[in-house]
Parts: structure tokens; sequence; C-alpha cells
């Protein structure tokens, strides 16, 4: 198990992303981890992705590219992308430097 740390969260797309965000938010906290409204402090980025659309997955790359900015310059240790997209673009997902992992 990893440490307790402290976890920012982004859920795009519909309601029932939505609804997908917080179970993970309770496995998430389950495990002890603590949220943050504060992406700069956060030491975990869970971004919960859809794919629907194209807009859909622009927007799910960018906040992932974005996201990953954080590693860089700021307490971010890891980066997890969940949902459609890393559903339908396994690969694609994996092949971006610095995720440390999809949850589907």
């Amino acid at each position: 198990m990893i440490n307790a740390m402290k976890v920012f969260v982004i859920s795009l797309g519909c309601p029932k992303n939505l609804t997908d965000t917080e179970v993970l938010m309770g496995s998430f906290c389950h495990s002890g981890h603590t949220f943050t409204s504060n992406i700069k402090e956060a030491e975990i980025i869970l971004i919960n992705t859809c794919a629907f659309i194209k807009e859909a997955r622009d927007e799910a790359f960018r906040t992932i590219k974005e996201a990953l900015s954080y590693k860089k310059k700021g307490a971010c240790k890891f980066v997890y992308v969940a949902g459609c997209l890393p559903a339908i673009q396994k690969e694609k997902v994996l092949e971006i430097k610095g995720i440390d992992g999809i949850i589907i």
C-alpha cells in the first residue's frame, strides 16, 4: 500500500462518470488517502475521463498533459487515468510518458 497521500480528482464527462468518480474516491479514501481542492498540493492526481466523442477525447488528453506538468513542478508523485479513455484507447494512454497507471 502507498502511504496516505493527498489526492486531487478531475472528473470529465457525463453524470455516470461523476458517479464512477465518487466510487473511485471511496476506494482512495478507504485506503487512507485524503483529498485536496488544490491541485498544486496534490501528491496524486486522478483523472476520470470520457471518450464518447472526439472533443471529449481531446479534452481528456489536454487534461492529462496539464496534470503531468504538476509532476515536474509540484508535489505530485503519481498521475492515474481512469474511465472511458483507457478502456477504449489503452495502448495510446499507456504510451504517455509520466502516467503511473490506468484504472478501467
